[in-house]
């Protein structure tokens, strides 16, 4: 799998509100919020990790966390608050 395919992956399965490609290569995918609902970003470490695990897809977590934000409307997802995971496919055996 190609990193355009494995973003596609992610994105169709784990619904994320954007998704993309850092200059370096990492893919970062980001899950905009209001209320948080008892969620933190590690859940959203797991469910990334147990789909590409899932996959046969290696990688390494770069990155991850919690970016809170003051509430302003119409802003884009990565100036509000969102939860984040960034991501380095090593290779895929698919």
């Amino acid at each position: 799998m190609n990193t355009k395919e494995i973003k596609k992956l992610i994105k169709d399965t784990l619904h994320t509100d954007t998704i993309g490609t850092k200059r370096n290569g990492n893919i970062l995918c980001r899950w905009g919020y209001f209320y948080r609902h008892g969620k933190t970003n590690e859940d959203f470490v797991l469910k990334v990790k147990e789909l590409l695990n899932r996959n046969e897809i290696n990688f390494r977590i770069v990155d991850s966390g919690d970016n809170w934000k003051p509430f302003s409307g119409g802003a884009c997802i990565a100036n509000q608050s969102h939860w984040f995971v960034e991501v380095h496919i090593l290779t895929s055996t698919k």
